[in-house]
C-alpha cells in the first residue's frame, strides 16, 4: 500500500455512495471535513486490504478499483462478493452514520483484484468530524435507514449489474425483523428463502459435524454483517445454522427481490 496526498476534490464521490443529492444540505461545505482527515491510498493487484479476524479500526471508500470478498467457510475460503468504483470497505453502517465508532474484528478478506485508489478513514478521525460537525452528524442519523437498506442492496447485488430501478423496488421489499436471544433465524439445510443485514445484536453460525453428528460453531456475525447471502446469490440450500445470540434487530430481503 502506498499513500498519497488528496489532491482532488471527492465531495462528489462521498455524496453519490451515500445517497445524498447534490443540492442537498450536506454540500462541498459540509463533507470537506471528512475529506481532511482522510488519506488517498493505492494498492496493486492481490494486496489484501483487509484480513479477516483482525482488529478495525478504519474504512475505506474505492475511488477506483475492484476488489474480492472472501470468508472463510468449511475449511476453505469462499468468494462473497465483489466490490467496485464507489463501495465502502470495513464499515458498520448503523455504527457509522450514529456515531457510535468502535473497533470490531474483521468478517472477511479484501483483496484486490485490480489496481486500487482508495480513501482511508479512522474510526477515531471519524468519530472527531462528526463530533466537531454536528450538522453531518445530523444529516447522515436522520438517513441512517435509507443509508443503511441502500448498502445493503449494493453489497447482494454486486456483481449482478442490477439498474437503479431494479435496486429501488428491491429496497421498497425490505422490512426489520427482530430475534430473541436463541431464536433461529434459518436452519441447515432449509432453502434460501431470504438475505439479511445485522443491524444490532450477535448471531451464532453453527454447522452439522458430518462425523460427530453435533453442531459445531464456525463463527459469530455482528452489527454490519450479511447474513443468507450465499444461498440467495447462488440458489441454494442453507449451509449452516444462523440462530440469535443476544436479542437482534435485522433488515431482510425477499429471495423474490432478486
Amino acid at each position: 500500500m502506498s499513500i498519497g496526498v488528496i489532491g482532488m476534490s471527492h465531495e462528489k464521490d462521498l455524496m453519490q455512495a451515500w445517497s445524498l443529492s447534490s443540492d442537498s444540505e450536506a454540500g462541498a461545505s459540509v463533507l470537506a471535513p471528512l475529506l481532511e482527515v482522510a488519506d488517498e491510498v493505492y494498492f496493486s493487484v492481490d494486496d489484501c486490504i483487509v484480513s479477516e479476524g483482525e482488529d478495525a479500526n478504519d474504512f475505506y471508500f474505492i475511488l477506483d478499483g475492484c476488489v474480492r470478498v472472501y470468508r472463510e467457510g468449511g475449511g476453505f475460503k469462499e468468494l462473497v462478493t465483489i466490490l467496485r468504483t464507489g463501495a465502502v470497505i470495513g464499515m458498520n453502517p448503523r455504527a457509522f452514520f450514529g456515531g457510535e465508532l468502535t473497533s470490531f474484528k474483521r468478517t472477511a478478506d479484501v483483496v484486490c483484484a485490480s489496481l486500487v485508489k482508495a480513501l482511508k478513514i479512522s474510526f477515531e478521525k471519524m468519530k472527531l468530524v462528526l463530533n466537531q460537525h454536528p450538522e453531518l452528524r445530523r444529516i447522515l442519523v436522520e438517513r441512517e435507514r435509507d443509508l443503511i437498506v441502500s448498502h445493503f442492496i449494493d453489497q447482494m447485488s454486486e456483481g449482478c449489474g442490477l439498474e437503479r430501478k431494479i435496486k429501488e423496488s428491491i429496497a421498497q421489499q425490505v422490512e426489520t425483523v427482530t430475534l430473541e436471544p436463541s431464536a433461529v433465524l434459518f436452519h441447515e439445510g432449509d432453502p434460501p428463502d431470504s438475505a439479511y443485514f445485522i443491524l444490532d445484536g450477535t448471531c451464532v453460525v453453527e454447522h452439522l459435524d458430518a462425523d460427530s453428528s453435533e453442531m459445531r460453531q464456525v463463527a459469530e456475525l455482528v452489527a454490519g454483517n450479511l447474513v443468507g447471502e450465499l444461498g440467495v446469490i447462488r440458489d441454494v440450500a442453507r449451509n449452516a445454522t444462523v440462530t440469535a445470540k443476544t436479542k437482534c434487530d435485522l433488515l431482510k430481503v425477499p429471495y423474490d427481490g432478486f
